[in-house]
């Protein structure tokens, strides 16, 4: 297993927790804690950076409520702060895990991909399309239809 080392100073990097302000607001600018956040935006981020390059930072305390969507559920969510953090952290560890994210898994995909779309059918097509009583093709229709009429 490959080891991947010096990430921690990647997350506090002020780019990557600018990347990831903007990816935890999308969607969600009508919300107080992301307006009071983006109206010192600059200045909570490089907070928010110290914190993290001093190892002081907290996490705040989520906060709870019910959705009624199909079933009763309790939802649990983090600070606008802690989802800026949470999305700085995948920025990074995302790539890392997800395997098509390197060049050469992906080739590997498309080439076992199209070797197999060279490859002949399993079944031969007679054998598909056969018309017997006990085909699956036949059985897919009622039994009182007229099959002549069908084909």
């Amino acid at each position: 297993m490959k080891t991947y080392k010096h990430l921690y100073p990647r997350i506090c990097d002020f780019e990557n927790l600018y990347a990831a302000y903007r990816a935890a607001r999308k969607g969600k600018r009508d919300k107080a804690q992301v307006y009071r956040f983006e109206f010192g935006a600059e200045s909570e981020l490089v907070r928010l950076q110290e914190e993290l390059a001093a190892q002081t930072y907290q996490p705040g305390a989520y906060t709870n409520f019910r959705l009624n969507d199909r079933k009763r559920r309790l939802i649990s969510a983090a600070p606008f702060r802690d989802r800026v953090v949470h999305h700085a952290l995948c920025n990074l560890v995302e790539p890392i895990f997800d395997r098509t994210a390197s060049v050469g898994n992906r080739r590997l995909l498309v080439s076992n991909r199209l070797r197999r779309f060279g490859e002949p059918h399993p079944q031969p097509l007679s054998q598909v399309w056969e018309r017997g009583a006990g085909s699956p093709w036949r059985r897919r229709f009622p039994t009182d239809a007229d099959v002549s009429v069908i084909l």
